[in-house]
């Protein structure tokens, strides 16, 4: 038998308060003694575990901060092309203002809050190749390192970058989007947008092509890549050299009547992808008014040496003195609209339409002096293109280098709503080639080093409608049989532009033979490249064009033979690629694509490229990333 015991309970008498608060103190004392050793155990783990933490978490954001890198430097080159030029010897320039190079930068959201472990990343000294069969820029490599963790704690990670350039503006010295003219002999003015390509008609995609198709003619040379959206059409004899690239898919170019000869080669440049040419240049119009020149109305714009223009723009605010109403507080260039002033300082000057009543003085083409007006006899071809009802209004920029000036000296991109109309030569300061008109002299600019006296000049003319080459006419009223002929040379003293014919021989020290030489980057956007009044009284030589000509439908220079007007001799600014214009327009694709990239990690910050004074020629494969004179990286 199993007996169950009974528990009693015991009583006792109640304990004072003072004896519970004790108690509980005891309590809170002991727990907090508890969470001080285990928070110092939790502590020394983590101290201890510093390198696993390193590797495994600052490693990946130190990866995550050079991919911030390299997102941020592929979108500062392809908003503006010239930054991949800078490095660090010319980063104070203005031009160079939207990069830095071999400094740290914050990734943004990483340097605020508890617990946030700081990224940054720079970039390098960019380094670039030329094509050893015609200079041009094929490459360029740019080393960009990430950085993540504290000081003497952190990880790197870092990657070289290669890209290739893919403006197809700024990659030819001829860009078309049309091998035909839009408008006839007879004067009739239609628009590129009636054009059809050739290759379409000849497929049967399209019934007919109404504009005029243009040919490439027997003197006519042109050194350089050459692209077109549609068929080249060839007579005679002209020179490409290399082979031209056209989106026909059938034919290289196509020479004689009709549909002629289909010409191939091997390897096959024809039917390459089409480059869609952007609407308009309105951007440019918001990026001069924010950092740039925006005038109104037909202004003139006239080069110096020393990176300095002389403005007269009689329809903009303020004349003659300079803009200020049109430009924000913050845009702190001197715009002088009747005078000479600095380029600005984005590098981009805009040339709007105005609005209102003006007097025909106005414009540049007007003369009170008997024979010299241009305005009594523009219609058709004469004048010059694309002329509204009111002329005086339009968005027009007139540029040419000053008479008295050495040539174009510095980095600028002259848009205008309209036409750009170049009435006098232009020619860069920082080297020889542009003197001579005879091709037999004709040598390229050698690459210069930014920071050197002779930077790398370039300037790039937008215009939404045509560019065109002056060549003004007597008009109907002109006496002494010179009706309908051109007006006299231009000699800065007499004859000044835009009044005066900028063909001549003055320009050509080793013959007699007339002509004018250009060098720029020229865009027309919704129409064409043109000479004025190309098709009367004889002939005005060889017009060079040294950079690239780039143009929605073919416009005429010339007749067939060279009895009037020019022929043509364009030769390739192989630099472009690098030293482009500032904020030029690309043909719908990036400026700079990204082809390849190799990232490694490092323990430690990476050795640093030299700023590279020439780019290195390219005999043969990729570029390789030379690091000899490369220093010791500075970390965070």
């Amino acid at each position: 038998m199993f007996t169950r015991a009974r528990r009693h309970a015991t009583a006792s008498a109640p304990r004072p308060r003072s004896d519970t608060g004790q108690a509980a103190l005891v309590l809170v004392i002991a727990f907090s003694l508890v969470l001080t050793i285990f928070g110092g155990v939790m502590v020394t783990t983590i101290v201890n575990n510093a390198p696993i933490v390193a590797q495994t978490t600052i490693q990946r954001y130190a990866y995550r901060a050079m991919l911030s890198g390299l997102n941020s430097y592929t979108s500062a080159i392809n908003a503006n092309p010239y930054l991949a030029a800078c490095n660090t010897t010319n980063a104070g320039s203005s031009i160079c203002a939207g990069i830095t190079y071999q400094s740290w930068s914050q990734v943004g959201g990483t340097d605020t809050g508890n617990g946030v472990i700081p990224e940054l990343y720079k970039f390098d000294n960019p380094q670039s190749v030329t094509a050893s069969t015609n200079g041009a820029i094929t490459d360029l490599e740019v080393q960009i390192v990430g950085a993540a963790g504290f000081p003497g704690h952190y990880a790197y990670y870092s990657t070289i970058a290669h890209y290739v350039p893919k403006n197809g503006f700024l990659n030819s010295v001829w860009w078309s989007n049309f091998e035909s003219e839009p408008f006839q002999l007879s004067g009739a003015q239609d628009t590129a947008s009636s054009c059809k390509y050739f290759w379409a008609v000849r497929a049967g995609q399209v019934a007919s092509n109404p504009c005029t198709g243009v040919e490439w003619q027997s003197g006519d040379a042109v050194t350089g890549p050459v692209f077109s959206n549609d068929s080249l059409y060839t007579t005679g004899s002209p020179s490409f050299s290399p082979n031209p690239s056209t989106a026909d898919p059938q034919c290289e170019y196509i020479s004689g009547t009709g549909y002629g000869t289909c010409t191939t080669d091997t390897p096959k440049t024809y039917g390459q992808p089409q480059q869609n040419p952007p609407a308009d240049n309105s951007q440019l119009a918001a990026t001069a008014i924010q950092g740039g020149c925006y005038y109104t109305g037909p202004t003139s714009i006239s080069f110096t040496t020393n990176g300095q223009m002389t403005v007269v723009s009689k329809e903009s605010p303020n004349y003659p003195g300079t803009l200020t109403q049109q430009q924000p507080s913050t845009n702190l260039n001197t715009c002088p609209t009747n005078g000479s002033g600095a380029f600005p300082s984005n590098g981009v000057v805009y040339v709007a339409a105005a609005t209102g009543t003006w007097p025909s003085s106005d414009n540049p083409f007007y003369s009170s002096t008997s024979g010299l007006s241009q305005l009594s006899t523009c219609g058709g071809s004469s004048c010059y293109y694309d002329q509204s009802t009111n002329s005086t209004t339009e968005g027009d920029a007139f540029v040419g280098d000053a008479w008295t000036s050495g040539g174009f000296s510095g980095h600028l991109t002259i848009a205008a709503s309209n036409n750009v109309i170049i009435d006098n030569e232009i020619i860069y300061n920082d080297c020889t080639f542009g003197t001579p008109v005879s091709p037999a002299v004709w040598t390229a600019c050698a690459y210069n080093n930014a920071t050197g006296s002779t930077p790398n000049d370039v300037l790039g003319l937008i215009a939404n409608n045509y560019i065109e080459v002056n060549r003004p006419l007597y008009n109907d009223s002109a006496s002494g049989g010179n009706k309908g002929n051109p007006l006299p040379d231009c000699n800065g003293t007499t004859w000044v532009p835009p009044l005066c014919d900028p063909s001549t021989s003055q320009g050509d020290p080793t013959s007699t033979q007339q002509g004018l030489t250009i060098e720029a980057a020229l865009l027309a956007l919704n129409q064409s490249f043109v000479v004025n009044n190309y098709n009367v009284s004889g002939s005005e030589g060889i017009l060079g064009v040294y950079g690239s000509i780039q143009q929605d439908a073919r416009g005429p220079v010339g007749l067939a033979g060279g009895g009037t007007g020019y022929l043509k001799n364009y030769f390739y600014d192989s630099r472009l690629p690098l030293y482009s214009p500032p904020h030029y327009l690309t043909p719908g694709t990036p400026s700079w694509a990204l082809d390849s990239s190799v990232e490694s990690y490092t323990g430690k910050c990476p050795t640093m490229p030299p700023a590279q004074s020439v780019p290195t020629v390219q005999t043969s494969g990729d570029l390789t990333f030379n690091q000899s004179g490369w220093t010791a990286c500075t970390g965070p």
